[in-house]
């Protein structure tokens, strides 16, 4: 019976994607699950997962955001699907630090303290 609701719900349904901050796949299923983590939480759960790289925020001119963006099966370039913790500062979200979500589907962004 298991095989057969994995077979057609898929093996990420089976594990309760979204439930719970374990890995990229739940914070796109999900991204309130950052709600209330700081970077050091999200980096050491997150920050090593396959086919994802650990860069900068690109257009800031600080150097305190972080990004974790998902390479192409090749490792050729970037899909567009990321993960961004921004700091906050007076021009974005009040001021106050955010995580920003980019799942394919949409954009999302969530107050790191609500």
């Amino acid at each position: 019976l298991i095989e057969e609701w994995i077979a057609k719900n898929g093996a990420s349904a089976a594990k309760g994607v979204g439930k719970a901050l374990n890995s990229v796949d739940d914070v796109l299923a999900n991204p309130n699950l950052l709600q209330g983590k700081s970077l050091e939480q999200v980096q050491s759960v997150l920050g090593n997962s396959k086919n994802w790289v650990n860069d900068v925020m690109r257009k800031s001119t600080r150097s305190d955001g972080w990004v974790l963006r998902e390479m192409n099966q090749a490792g050729t370039d970037f899909t567009g699907r990321m993960i961004q913790y921004h700091p906050g500062t007076p021009r974005h979200f009040g001021g106050a630090p955010y995580w920003k979500v980019s799942t394919g589907n949409g954009t999302f962004r969530i107050p790191v303290n609500p």
